[in-house]
């Protein structure tokens, strides 16, 4: 049986780990773990979980140490649905694994979230209220993200998952990583924190680095982008970079004038930038919108719009709009580990959906509500309304899990109604917020994500 266990035929290697499971007992499956055979290791571990064995600390403890990533994956999950505290450091060491994959690192900072939460003991212990927030190890990421051992996308990976306000050290830690040289990914990873995190300390490294054409246009763009999320921070810097000689950064120093009350010196600073880049079509459409001149007329209906949104974009320039407020993206949805969990995560939403289908969820979200995300909404006698996500209905009352995070047990006696939201959590008419051109690099960059 052991051979098949490494065929090529993914149908073949499930029907040996089933047999194993049938027939082999928990000893030679104990024996197999210790196979030199990285297949040959995940199908013992995978028979033994058909059994519905208990597994053996040793066990748990080598697998989560072990050379193949998948079975490490395989414990990680383990340890996770059985919120089996007892291998918490063997958890966190594998963070500290120089050769730590992307994907391992996340499995094994989400595991670290479900072992560090509380909600288990909480309702086992039939608490009326309790937090369903899996608490980031906070304490862990300072390190990881200074760690020179770690591969810096890892690196970057643990950025959006510092806590705030960011202690001094970290706050340095972060400015010096904008440094001439140092990893792009990292960088703009580094500016959307500091500016999330109001870092003060960081603006003049920031508007330095949005300033400084020896760097790449899109990370200065990406600069410019997130210090307008923050009011006073440009402080007229938009206005000095729309006659910058890189195209998106212009783009952004005119989009960030859309945000603010615009004075005749800004007109006028817009319009010779116009002037003197008037094949800039990007460009050109958001000064006339700024100006108040533009002709431009968006589609009416669904129908139009995914036509108009079937091709064409910018996806630089959609990532920046989705992590911009105005946008509303950020607040509900997450990528790469930077946002909120409200809605789906959308870090590898590209695989699946169509540029039609992303347009679709966009702009009328409430045709085609997930049954995971599907809002609930009860109403109390005390005239007041929870909202929620789960509902579970008990003998005694029901369970809900709103959106701030926490599990609430409601009485019977207490309820006036209760039933499924008409509509999505995900407001309607994002068309009446961004202009077209912004929806259409927003639906090229989700269509990127894969």
């Amino acid at each position: 049986m052991r051979p098949f266990l490494s065929n090529a035929d993914p149908f073949l290697r499930a029907s040996a780990v089933a047999a194993l499971a049938e027939c082999a007992t928990r000893e030679e499956l104990a024996d197999l773990l210790t196979a030199p055979n990285d297949a040959e290791r995940m199908g013992a571990w995978l028979a033994l979980r058909h059994q519905q064995a208990k597994l053996e600390p040793a066990w748990v403890e080598n697998a989560l140490r072990d050379p193949s990533a998948d079975l490490r994956l395989l414990a990680l999950r383990h340890n996770a649905d059985r919120v089996d505290r007892t291998h918490r450091a063997a958890v966190e060491h594998m963070l500290e694994d120089g050769q730590l994959s992307a994907r391992l690192f996340r499995a094994a900072l989400a595991t670290l979230q479900v072992l560090s939460s509380n909600a288990d003991q909480d309702y086992a212990a039939g608490k009326p209220t309790f937090s369903i927030r899996r608490p980031t190890p906070v304490e862990l990421l300072p390190a990881l993200v200074a760690n020179p051992r770690l591969p810096v996308a890892i690196r970057a990976l643990a950025v959006p998952q510092l806590a705030l306000p960011l202690d001094a050290a970290t706050t340095a830690a972060l400015i010096d990583s904008l440094a001439s040289g140092m990893d792009e990914t990292f960088a703009r990873e580094a500016v959307r924190t500091l500016c999330t995190a109001i870092a003060t300390d960081a603006l003049p490294t920031l508007r330095a680095l949005a300033t400084d054409t020896t760097r790449s246009p899109q990370l200065r763009a990406d600069t410019l982008s997130a210090l307008s999320q923050v009011s006073g921070w440009l402080d007229g810097l938009e206005v000095t970079l729309l006659g910058d000689s890189s195209a998106p950064v212009r783009l952004e120093a005119a989009r960030a004038l859309r945000l603010r009350p615009v004075s005749d010196e800004m007109r006028g600073a817009l319009r010779a930038a116009m002037l003197r880049h008037p094949d800039d079509a990007a460009f050109i459409r958001v000064g006339r919108r700024v100006l108040g001149e533009s002709s431009e007329i968006a589609p009416t209906d669904l129908e139009r719009w995914i036509v108009f949104l079937a091709q064409g974009g910018d996806a630089h320039a959609g990532e920046r709009v989705f992590f911009e407020s105005s946008a509303l993206c950020i607040g509900c949805h997450r990528v790469q580990n930077r946002g909120n969990a409200i809605g789906p995560d959308l870090s590898l939403i590209g695989r699946t959906q169509s540029r039609a289908l992303l347009a679709s969820a966009i702009l009328r979200p409430s045709v085609n509500i997930s049954p995971e995300y599907q809002g609930w909404e009860v109403q109390l006698k005390d005239g007041s309304t929870i909202f929620g996500l789960q509902l579970h209905l008990r003998g005694w009352g029901l369970q809900i899990d709103t959106l701030d995070g926490q599990n609430l047990r409601i009485r019977n006696e207490d309820i006036v109604s209760y039933g499924a939201m008409e509509r999505s959590l995900m407001p309607d008419g994002l068309e009446h917020i961004l202009p077209s051109e912004d929806i259409r690099n927003l639906v090229a960059y989700l269509e990127s994500l894969r």
